[in-house]
């Protein structure tokens, strides 16, 4: 089958524009390798194209709400609307106007999703769910005159696409102009992308003030989230509240200078800093992200930061919050990750109903912690920390410029450390740590762990220490730093024995060897 609608006979122009299908909801369309469109009749560049939907037919589905493709092999277009005749007065019919949902599977000469789209389209501003899976030839998903279009959007799911490079593409003249999108998406799901860069190519402000949950697996070139430009309109606002002065109307000119710069080479945020970070949430995203609760990063191989804070500018007179929703961080196999959190100013407030913090195969990490960040993490309840070759130590020294904190972890009821070959305490702090909540204790193959910390703590609800994940078996000596020291004697103690009984059972092997017992006083 290569239409579902072929043309039969000689038809009239009128009567192919006349044809409607208003009580049409739902298509679905699986398993047709060489379906190259809706209907050809009345566009003779289809059979080059391969479009599901010209600009004509795609005027018949009035009601479409649902629309699935899978295996059609021959497609490289869904929507082509190259020849739609717009009313820039906006009272003209907007495309696909009732269309909710949009699934795309193993399409694999997919190149576009929407193609030839034309200045002032109307349009899709129903759509609410995008998913798009094994299509290998598209690079990106969303022309950016498209995107802002999608003002109900809530789910983007992109999966296994070894193509994509970016989200949303810059498609025309009209959108050198900032634009704001996605005001609505609550998750965001990116896995199995090995060309992903980033979420755009333009210097855009992405509203994800509804956003809940990201989940990012498997995007080994992936370096922001976000875009590679920083959107002048949240420069115009770091510059607007510095604007009171000789001094910031100056520094906001340089930095005016510098975005223009990067408007033009979105390298440049590296050529002016070459020690900057890959960071992935930086200081102008951060604040966007007001009700995100649930974060999962597994195997992008170039990201250093995780929170960049640094740059997080704000009045004297307010006191900021950020990620204040945020419930579960997992982090997995992050090879270059150095932090976490990257240190931001002293009043910042933030991340207080962050409940798990999982840490594994993150190899460049040397700490977790500090305590500037420590003291804000007051609802934390269950740390995970596997397989970071490097990591010495949870929670670092307090810098000469921060304050010392006291009253830290409160909640937290459950800690896994595990496969830490390097991990030699907690905290090397001195000062006194209570952890009333605290009732489970693992440490599994941490060898140069000797302490929990360097003095006295209370541990009321805490029974033993695990060293298996099933909880069969536990120690305890009264105390956790007797506890953590009685394990890391034990280990030394058995790798004492564990090496003598190599040499036994070597003498043995010999004994054997040479003959038994008569021959083992000539080879002694």
């Amino acid at each position: 089958m290569e239409e579902i609608f072929p043309k039969e006979g000689e038809e009239d122009e009128m009567a192919f524009d006349r044809i409607k299908f208003p009580q049409l909801k739902s298509i679905r369309i699986s398993c047709l390798p060489k379906l190259i469109g809706f209907c050809t009749a009345g566009d003779p560049a289809v059979n080059i194209s391969h479009k599901l939907f010209s600009s004509k037919t795609i005027q018949w589905l009035l009601n479409l709400e649902n629309l699935k493709l899978n295996e059609a092999d021959s497609l490289r277009v869904i929507f082509d609307l190259e020849g739609l005749k717009v009313n820039h007065d906006h009272r003209g019919m907007a495309v696909l106007a009732q269309l909710k949902t949009l699934g795309l599977w193993s399409l694999s000469k997919l190149t576009k999703v929407w193609n030839n789209v034309p200045r002032g389209v109307q349009g899709f501003q129903n759509l609410t769910s995008i998913r798009v899976d094994r299509c290998h030839c598209l690079s990106y998903l969303f022309p950016s005159s498209v995107a802002k279009l999608l003002v109900e959007l809530q789910s983007i799911t992109v999966d296994k696409c070894v193509a994509i490079e970016n989200i949303v593409q810059r498609d025309g003249e009209e959108e050198k102009a900032d634009i704001t999108v996605f005001h609505k998406v609550t998750s965001l799901d990116l896995i199995g992308l090995p060309c992903l860069v980033s979420l755009s190519t333009g210097a855009y402000s992405f509203a994800w003030s509804s956003m809940k949950k990201i989940d990012m697996k498997s995007c080994p070139k992936l370096k922001t989230f976000g875009s590679e430009i920083w959107s002048p309109r949240e420069q115009k606002k770091t510059n607007g509240d510095r604007s009171t002065t000789k001094k910031s109307q100056g520094s906001s000119s340089v930095n005016k200078e510098r975005t223009l710069t990067k408007l033009k080479d979105p390298r440049a945020s590296h050529i002016d800093n070459p020690s900057k970070k890959q960071s992935l949430f930086p200081s102008h995203i951060i604040g966007c992200l007001k009700n995100l609760e649930s974060i999962v990063l597994e195997d992008c191989q170039l990201l250093e930061v995780i929170f960049q804070l640094e740059e997080l500018n704000f009045e004297e007179s307010q006191v900021a919050s950020v990620l204040d929703q945020l419930r579960e961080l997992n982090l997995y196999n992050l090879p270059k990750l150095m932090h976490i959190w990257k240190k931001g100013p002293e009043e910042i407030r933030g991340f207080g109903n962050l409940r798990l913090l999982v840490v594994w195969g993150c190899n460049s990490l040397t700490y977790l912690f500090s305590p500037s960040i420590a003291k804000l993490l007051v609802m934390l309840e269950e740390i995970q920390v596997t397989k970071c070759k490097k990591i010495e130590e949870i929670l670092i020294r307090a810098r000469e410029e921060e304050k010392e904190e006291k009253n830290l972890f409160h909640k937290v009821n459950s800690i896994l450390l595990r496969d830490l070959p390097n991990l030699k305490c907690f905290c090397n702090e001195a000062n006194a740590f209570e952890w009333p909540s605290l009732k489970k204790m693992m440490v599994i193959r941490c060898p140069n762990l000797r302490m929990f910390v360097p003095s006295n703590l209370k541990t009321p609800e805490l029974e033993g220490v695990y060293e298996d994940i099933e909880f069969k078996t536990s120690q305890w000596k009264g105390d956790l730093n007797a506890t953590i020291e009685h394990i890391f004697k034990g280990k030394r103690i058995g790798k004492k024995k564990g090496k003598k009984r190599k040499v036994l059972f070597q003498l043995y092997q010999n004994w054997r060897i040479l003959g038994g017992a008569n021959q083992t006083t000539a080879w002694l």
